[in-house]
């Protein structure tokens, strides 16, 4: 999990970028994600999913943000059942709160 702090909108070039292998091994850019104050991230990480930020030229600002790492013992079923509980949670919070999702539709999956 990253979170992005900036200061102002003057970075917003600078996002990570997440990526996946093409029909030839390849790797292509699906999404760089705008590198914006008070947003960020998540994703697991597994042999399958890269990403990246491209080279930042000379003279930017440093680039400030708060990275977590959380390591799991037991893999990724532990991952996944871990996930799950937690999407779990927030729709529950969610629907508590304000009863539907943004678009108006009931939040049961």
């Amino acid at each position: 999990m990253q979170f992005y702090l900036p200061a102002d909108l003057s970075q917003i070039h600078l996002g990570t970028s997440l990526y996946r292998r093409n029909g030839v091994g390849e790797l292509e850019r699906l999404v760089r994600l705008p590198f914006l104050p008070s947003t960020g991230y998540a994703f697991g990480v597994t042999p399958s999913s890269w990403h990246g930020v491209d080279r930042i030229p000379g003279g930017e600002s440093p680039r400030n943000s708060l990275m977590l790492t959380w390591y799991l013992d037991g893999g990724w079923q532990k991952l996944r059942a871990s996930a799950a509980q937690a999407a779990r949670s927030l729709r529950s919070r969610y629907r508590t709160q304000f009863g539907e999702n943004p678009r108006g539709e009931d939040c049961n999956p």
